[in-house]
């Protein structure tokens, strides 16, 4: 068995084989919705990213020590939440920090994150899913609610998105009485979500 370019490659020293790093750059940008979610979300979170992986034909693999050859990871749920833990009490307090902690706790449903990591994971491999016209309104709540708003010295208040979640968000299918979406389960609920106005 070989990787392919979608399979992630567990175990320490993989990082950089076959669809590993794009599959990091997938929990990275789920980290966020993981802190701000329910406790009933985070495993909705967890297997919406085995999901997107499965769903662009990738596996979960590891390298059998005795032998060097590829073989299916067994625990592929372990895996993805170890990963999505790290960094946690760090990025829990950096938001608390900024006041961007949700004061409710919504929660969404399997579906919701589904699609929300499906699309992300083909956006970063650029492949097929990645034209966002039938993501649902609750996908485009988890684009914003999955958003670290950075405060800067030009400004007193947080304002600066990454450029790529900004490109993202952009692409999202609003109607009219969305363009001035808020962050209302933010904190600082009274400015607009950049990108959406």
């Amino acid at each position: 068995m070989q990787p392919t370019k979608f399979d992630v490659v567990c175990g320490k020293g993989r990082s950089k084989e076959a669809g590993t790093p794009k599959y990091k750059l997938l929990v990275n940008e789920n980290k966020v919705l993981y802190v701000k979610c329910p406790e009933s979300d985070k495993k909705k979170i967890t297997l919406s990213i085995i999901n997107a992986v499965h769903a662009l034909g990738g596996r979960f693999l590891l390298v059998d020590k005795m032998t060097g050859d590829y073989k299916l990871e067994p625990k592929p749920y372990d895996k993805v939440s170890q990963a999505l833990r790290g960094g946690q009490p760090k990025l829990r307090m950096r938001l608390y920090k900024h006041g961007q902690m949700p004061r409710e706790r919504k929660q969404y449903s399997q579906e919701s994150y589904d699609q929300y990591s499906r699309f992300l994971l083909s956006y970063i491999h650029d492949e097929g899913e990645s034209k966002p016209s039938n993501l649902s309104r609750d996908v485009a709540e988890l684009f914003v609610l999955g958003a670290v708003i950075e405060p800067t010295r030009r400004h007193s208040k947080p304002e600066e998105w990454s450029s790529r979640r900004i490109k993202m968000i952009k692409m999202l299918p609003r109607s009219n009485s969305d363009r001035t979406m808020k962050t209302s389960n933010v904190d600082d609920s009274s400015s607009p979500a950049p990108g959406l106005g």
